[in-house]
């Protein structure tokens, strides 16, 4: 509120008051966690406003960025089911406009991590009697090709059990 007063010549006092309302416009505040875990495969969404401590006017348009792209255009970056491709930095950038059309940016960046299984492509190569490889790919679990990999060869091979020399795993 602002008030004057004066003495007019003639003795009199006069006074006015006046209030005035000071929009302080200013950008959006984003504070976002320091990283966020999740598993591969599992659902992981992040909301940019939940994050914004200030912002005069609120802020009105979001963007997700990854490796300089744009990932998401939306308030929420959503990923439906997260691959370890996934794993990286995210900035979410709020926007805000001015009285004159101005806009006003904040960002924030966080990091997804994504923590999964250790998946491995086994390949074993049996060198048999007759110098002839065969090969199995794609195990999940290196263990069990390699039950399944002993397994195979005995079985095929069960006249020559004395001779493990003759197997080579290369893992």
């Amino acid at each position: 509120m602002c008030s004057a007063e004066n003495t007019y010549y003639d003795g009199t006092t006069g006074k006015t008051e006046e209030i005035i309302t000071i929009d302080v416009q200013y950008i959006p505040v984003v504070a976002l966690d320091e990283s966020k875990t999740v598993k591969e495969g599992d659902a992981v969404s992040i909301n940019c406003s939940t994050f914004i401590t200030e912002a005069n006017p609120a802020a009105s348009e979001f963007q997700w960025i990854r490796n300089s792209a744009v990932e998401q255009t939306t308030e929420e970056l959503t990923i439906d089911s997260v691959a370890r491709s996934d794993a990286g930095l995210y900035s979410c950038w709020a926007f805000n406009y001015f009285y004159d059309g101005s806009p006003g940016k904040g960002e924030s960046t966080t990091e997804l991590v994504v923590h999964y299984s250790s998946f491995q492509t086994v390949r074993l190569f049996f060198i048999s009697l007759a110098s002839t490889p065969e090969y199995i790919t794609n195990f999940v679990n290196s263990m069990q090709a390699l039950w399944l990999a002993l397994y195979v060869y005995f079985q095929r091979f069960i006249n020559t059990v004395a001779q493990l020399d003759d197997v080579t795993f290369l893992i």
